[in-house]
């Protein structure tokens, strides 16, 4: 499994890959890049909305009514900005990883097909060498074939 994600990431970032262990961790640093980006995404939005709670509890308890124009201006489009930012991140970490992994598997199918070329088809030089060997053999049943028509 290693060598084809080592396969995978090489053929990929052939200048960031010089060796199997090194496309190995490529590999894996963008599986865990997949899983981290979205939960980061989620912490941020969760910190901004404590944030926003705490400055609430603040203000109610100061009781001062500049305090709570400024609350609701900033509780309302910040959070929303702030949501839509990390949701745009979070779809577009998920699309880029979704991508990416995509083109490592169709990478992999098109080696595995070229691979398998040499089993499924003739070589050039195989084919030559097999006619060239069919009319040898032709030609001596040919040759036989004349001497015994001229007696």
């Amino acid at each position: 499994m290693q060598a084809v994600q080592a396969v995978q990431a090489s053929s990929l970032f052939p200048t960031l890959v010089h060796n199997e262990a090194q496309a190995v961790l490529l590999h894996r640093l963008v599986g865990i890049l997949s899983i981290l980006l979205p939960v980061a995404a989620l912490i941020t939005l969760e910190v901004s909305k404590r944030s926003i709670n705490t400055i609430r509890g603040n203000c109610l308890a100061s009781g001062s009514i500049d305090c709570d124009d400024n609350l609701d201006s900033v509780g309302s489009s910040s959070v929303d900005n702030q949501q839509i930012f990390n949701i745009i991140v979070s779809v577009a970490a998920f699309l880029a990883v979704y991508v990416f992994n995509n083109m490592t598997r169709q990478i992999q199918k098109l080696e595995d097909k070229v691979n398998d070329l040499p089993h499924t088809y003739v070589q050039k030089d195989d084919y030559r060498a097999d006619i060239a060997e069919i009319k040898s053999i032709l030609k001596q049943i040919f040759e036989k074939l004349d001497s015994k028509a001229d007696k």
